[in-house]
């Protein structure tokens, strides 16, 4: 079993055992059986850079979870960690399945990226958009968006020249743009991502909701006050003389852990944006 799999058998416990438990006693029954089946997976699984991604966002969880939950308030303390985390590895994995175009009905996954292969950096203006010239950027982004309408992808408009400029530019100052290059050119680029914060779909209420991500639903309470959302995604593999070929896999990959991260620093989870209908 690969660690996708198992990131999403953890993530389904969590998702299940918050919709049994009924009231701050049963939470503290539920906790100990989470944390069981994740030390289970831990061994099954190989240990590469995705389980380390999932082990960060569990253990922030699992770390601001109370102890014993006695309160209404501590129950619902500890279900915002569980949910957040249901979410935002459902949401990860989800990204790689669809965008490094992985068999969604595959029961094994053999993650094997290099760790030293690509790196990420902020957006560099004067680096990734020199004057008078169209950028790499571009090039990278008009491709995807073709290759995502042929997929049946319409979550992502395409966007001017002008548009990836103003919008990437104005991400960039909030930090939310990232570059991926191969780890020996800062220049030759694989790919970028933005995401952005939105309040959830559902409004703050105590009303369970049902909430889907990828074909996992739930009912759960919405209980954050805000969501990290993939905004732009771009990918395209990359080789030069005397570099490794960058895939499109390694990429999603490094992307999906660089949003989990994110989402760990700001506390709230990551979901994955609605998909919009095709323009007529």
């Amino acid at each position: 079993m690969g660690s996708l799999e198992n990131a999403l058998v953890l993530a389904r416990t969590v998702g299940e055992t918050v919709t049994k438990v009924q009231g701050p006693m049963d939470v503290h029954l539920m906790v100990p059986h989470i944390t069981t089946k994740f030390d289970e997976l831990q061994k099954q699984g190989p240990q590469d850079m995705w389980w380390d991604g999932v082990r960060g966002v569990y253990n922030d969880c699992m770390k601001r979870a109370p102890q014993k939950c006695i309160t209404l308030a501590e129950y619902a303390q500890w279900a915002e960690h569980m949910i957040r985390f249901w979410h935002t590895v459902l949401a990860a994995r989800t990204m790689i399945v669809t965008w490094a175009e992985r068999d969604p009905t595959s029961q094994t996954t053999s993650i094997t990226p290099s760790p030293d292969l690509i790196r990420v950096r902020d957006l560099n203006p004067s680096l990734d958009f020199p004057k008078g010239q169209a950028s790499k950027i571009e090039e990278i982004g008009n491709a995807t968006v073709a290759n995502l309408t042929k997929l049946g992808i319409h979550c992502f408009d395409p966007w001017t020249s002008a548009q990836y400029r103003s919008r990437l530019l104005l991400a960039s100052h909030r930090k939310q743009t990232h570059i991926l290059h191969h780890e020996k050119d800062a220049s030759l680029l694989c790919g970028f991502s933005v995401w952005n914060m939105r309040p959830p779909q559902h409004p703050l209420s105590a009303a369970p909701k049902e909430r889907v991500i990828g074909k996992e639903t739930l009912r759960t309470r919405t209980l954050w006050p805000a969501e990290i959302v993939p905004v732009r995604i771009g990918l395209r593999p990359v080789s030069g003389t005397g570099f490794t070929s960058v895939n499109t896999y390694e990429v999603a990959l490094r992307i999906a852990l660089d949003l989990m991260k994110v989402a760990t620093d700001a506390k709230i989870p990551l979901v994955l944006p609605e998909k919009r209908k095709p323009n007529p």
